[in-house]
């Protein structure tokens, strides 16, 4: 399993940017995913959403929700 992410930060609270993921667990004819990255942050929070394969019958999103003390 591996997973890269190259993110730009557009504002202090937005970044956008490209996602690739390399796994077994997803069943596709890909070899490798890749797709688009957007990250949100506001005070402890983030919030970010990775859609791989876009324009494919394989395209799939993962949400990630995330917070600090």
């Amino acid at each position: 399993y591996s997973w890269s992410t190259l993110t730009y930060g557009v504002t202090d609270w937005l970044a956008a940017g490209l996602v690739s993921e390399r796994t077994k667990l997803v069943d596709t004819d890909l070899e490798l995913q890749s797709g688009l990255a957007l990250e949100l942050t506001h005070a402890r929070f983030d919030l970010a959403l990775y859609t791989y394969n876009l324009g494919t019958n394989d395209a799939y999103t993962v949400v990630s929700l995330g917070g600090s003390l």
